[in-house]
């Protein structure tokens, strides 16, 4: 048992070099809540194995009534006496807390790195799970796909049975990003994997059939949602209450309809049909909410990914078609 959790220590120790260079911080901030303790007893463990000596905070919004609207004030005074290099987020994923996770990495984006890891799971840190991977392996395969990406404007998603939906999506010249090297003042997932995309935010048209998950929902059965000059005009499902769920979510928050992400996950290890913070990583993606960081023109308080795994995206460049991913591998 001993030496399968001081695995599970390395795994987490090997994530936090390569994706943030942990070991050259000055100062780490670890917010979770009472359900992930014992996780965040884990990243403790890990930062403390690359370097013995770096001061650690810990700040527990636990203790506070669920789901959270506002960022605690006792938390954000920890945050301006702090001043974390970097920030470790492991907390429970409340739908309803969107609005205030993004507040607070605005926030703390000012003071330096974030790994941000909410509805992280013991099984996420497991050996052969999704933290235990091939750093370099995974940062080779980003750059060669930004690379083969970045030739094209325009793209085209078929999804659901016999691909009978088409999802159109323009990115212009925007720039292809990737999570697994997290520089200042920046924010990244763990488990990492992805190369993602603001899409020109007016320019989505079509439909998508939509699986497993959208955000922080198991479905029940697939939804399919519409897209019309790059806002989220339908949301249809079989069941009634997922399709409802899903759709007063939409509206309440400015620009949340609107298109926010084209992201490819390539994490070899994730499940797509865990939590969405593991799943989004294998595999095809589309998110609602726009952000900044992302190179979206517009910001939004909230953004929620629907994953379309088994799908097949396609590149179109000057009339010619490339196909670049299908029913979860990558073709280039």
């Amino acid at each position: 048992v001993l030496g399968v959790f001081m695995s599970v220590i390395e795994g987490v120790k090997s994530a936090l070099e390569a994706v943030y260079d942990i070991q050259n911080a000055e100062s780490i901030l670890i917010v979770h809540d009472d359900i992930k303790e014992g996780i965040a007893d884990i990243f403790e463990d890990a930062v403390r194995k690359s370097k013995s000596d770096i001061p650690i905070e810990r700040f527990d919004i636990g203790k506070y009534r669920r789901p959270i609207e506002n960022i605690p004030r006792d938390l954000i005074n920890l945050i301006d006496k702090v001043k974390p290099d970097i920030t470790i987020t492991l907390f429970e994923a409340y739908p309803n807390e969107r609005p205030m996770r993004i507040n607070l990495l605005t926030m703390l984006e000012f003071y330096g790195k974030i790994a941000h890891c909410p509805g992280i799971t013991e099984d996420m840190l497991r050996k052969n799970g999704p933290l235990d991977v091939n750093y370099m392996e995974l940062k080779q395969t980003a750059e060669r796909l930004k690379s083969v990406l970045k030739e094209f404007q325009t793209f085209k998603v078929f999804s659901g049975p016999n691909y009978k939906y088409e999802l159109d999506i323009y990115v212009d010249n925007r720039k292809w990003l990737d999570d697994l090297t997290v520089k200042d003042r920046d924010m990244g997932n763990l488990p990492a994997g992805e190369v993602f995309i603001g899409p020109i935010e007016d320019a989505a048209e079509g439909k998508m059939y939509v699986e497993h998950r959208a955000g922080e929902y198991l479905l029940p059965q697939p939804v399919i949602v519409t897209w019309k000059k790059g806002r989220v005009v339908k949301i249809e499902s079989e069941d009634k209450k997922i399709e409802k769920i899903l759709w007063d979510e939409i509206g309440k928050i400015e620009y949340n309809d609107m298109i926010g992400e084209l992201g490819i996950g390539f994490n070899p290890n994730a499940n797509p049909t865990s939590p969405i913070l593991e799943a989004e990583k294998r595999g095809l993606h589309i998110a609602r909410g726009p952000s900044r960081e992302f190179g979206s023109s517009y910001g939004c308080e909230d953004h929620e990914d629907y994953l379309v795994i088994n799908s097949k995206l396609i590149g179109i460049k000057r009339g010619n078609f490339k196909k670049l991913y299908e029913r979860g591998r990558l073709l280039v």
